[in-house]
């Protein structure tokens, strides 16, 4: 069987509530926020967000753990040992029709993740390979890569997990195509949970003595981290499903030892701000996190695209994006929630100039606000912020310039900023006139150059 990168072997080894402190994606589509699933004392349980109204739902004599809402908020998989070894069981949002969905002894079934449309559950066998089975048991289990932690976007279409030699995570399709590695790596993510509207994953990072939630655009694009509580491990982060909120498991102290205790459920904005913790309640790090019940109604509003294009004569320059999500020209491509607003930046590098928009932005402004209502495409361009002017006079006579940096004959240039408006004056010779302008010029009366370009300016002198 093929294995794990032995750094996470070890990780997941360091201690009991480190190896099973992952927990996978939940897929939902957006709806109303309902009760938090935790484990705590070996059993799962539901409560409000308030804490109240705290329900135990199994009470088998071996470990409950990991418990997954399904997209409809209807049903729980989840894993349990109450047969000598983990196997993964679903039940009905009360805690009925318990049922148990593989067996694989003397394997251990860990953690699962429902897919969109309830049909079928992603889970992982022994920390080391996914699997997909249909939910209702049939057809037999499938496997999709080597790996751990698995979960399912919400729209049913990609999984992402923690695999590779880097540790770090990958994103795949449902059937195990198409694998793309996200972070980096090399610091250990783990427990990505993606967004209602599948743009974006909160993950906890770990190092060898604290856990953080951090949040990335699916591309790879954005890393921000959210927790840096001191003497605080944070596990487990899930999104709440209307998007604008994340919980996750707070357990006081640092690894090793960390999660030996109870912890408490803590929720936060999806900047990280505004940090509240859940009142009376408990869970148990070494079990698993928590998750958050999808509740009716669930208005379908998949993700739309934008597309920057960076176009670059004699400058260059970046598009960025607020949320997060696009670095142009790197990543040009990205995913919104559909209705949401996403501000574009352009920053140009060096001495060059921004020199506009085009498509779903105009104008020259360096920020642009497109409202994700379809498929969008935006065009930007840079270039030199700084231009030459060259003149070129033939005759007895000289030419001048306003602002002062032309003054010559015969030949002459001079360099300045784009969009400058540069006035040309000539001086003939005693008893000579101008007879004429050419190029940027024409005629024989005044010259005024834009410098949106670079210029040639000619001026003819006659006795």
């Amino acid at each position: 069987m093929r294995t794990l990168p032995s750094i996470l072997v070890a990780m997941l080894v360091l201690s009991v509530p480190l190896a099973v402190e992952g927990g996978p994606a939940r897929a939902a589509f957006p709806g109303q926020n309902g009760k938090l699933a935790f484990v705590w004392a070996r059993e799962i349980w539901v409560a409000n967000v308030d804490g109240s109204n705290a329900i135990q739902l199994t009470a088998s004599p071996g470990i409950d753990r990991s418990p997954r809402w399904s997209a409809d908020g209807t049903k729980l998989s989840f894993a349990s040992q109450r047969d000598g070894d983990l196997e993964i069981f679903v039940m009905n949002a009360d805690g009925s029709g318990q049922r148990q969905l593989t067996f694989n002894a003397p394997a251990h079934d860990r953690t699962s993740a429902w897919t969109a449309d309830g049909t079928q559950i992603v889970y992982d066998k022994e920390f080391s390979e996914i699997y997909a089975i249909n939910a209702d048991g049939s057809g037999g289990e499938r496997k999709l890569a080597v790996g751990l932690l698995p979960g399912t976007s919400p729209y049913g279409d990609k999984v992402v997990f923690t695999g590779g030699s880097d540790v770090a995570l990958v994103t795949m399709n449902l059937d195990g195509s198409a694998r793309r590695q996200v972070t980096p790596g090399g610091m250990a993510d783990f427990s990505a949970n993606w967004s209602p509207g599948g743009t974006d994953l909160v993950f906890t990072r770990s190092s060898e003595t604290d856990r953080d939630v951090y949040r990335v655009h699916a591309n790879g694009v954005g890393l921000v981290r959210l927790t840096n509580t001191p003497n605080r491990v944070e596990v487990g982060p899930v999104w709440s499903p209307d998007g604008t909120k994340i919980a996750f498991l707070g357990c006081p102290g640092t690894l090793p030892g960390a999660g030996s205790s109870d912890c408490g459920i803590y929720v936060m904005n999806r900047d990280g701000s505004g940090e509240t913790q859940v009142p009376t309640v408990l869970a148990s790090f070494a079990e698993g996190p928590v998750d958050w019940q999808p509740l009716p109604p669930f208005p379908r509003a998949e993700p739309v695209t934008m597309t920057v294009s960076v176009v670059a004569t004699g400058g260059t320059g970046i598009v960025t994006s607020v949320p997060e999500g696009l670095e142009c020209p790197s990543v040009c491509s990205a995913e919104y929630d559909r209705g949401s607003t996403v501000r574009l930046e352009a920053r140009p590098s060096g001495d060059a100039a921004f020199l506009g928009w085009s498509g779903a932005c105009s104008g020259r402004s360096t920020s642009c606000a497109v409202i994700m209502d379809g498929e969008k495409r935006v065009g930007s361009s840079f270039g030199r912020s700084t231009l030459t002017l060259t003149v070129s006079v033939r005759g007895p006579g000289r030419v001048v310039s306003s602002p002062a940096r032309i003054a010559c004959a015969p030949r002459c240039t001079a360099s300045f900023r784009r969009g400058t408006r540069v006035v040309l004056r000539a001086l003939p010779a005693k008893g000579a006139r101008l007879a004429g302008w050419g190029g940027a010029c024409k005629g024989s009366k005044g010259c005024s150059v834009s410098m949106n370009a670079d210029r040639l300016v000619r001026a003819r002198f006659r006795r």
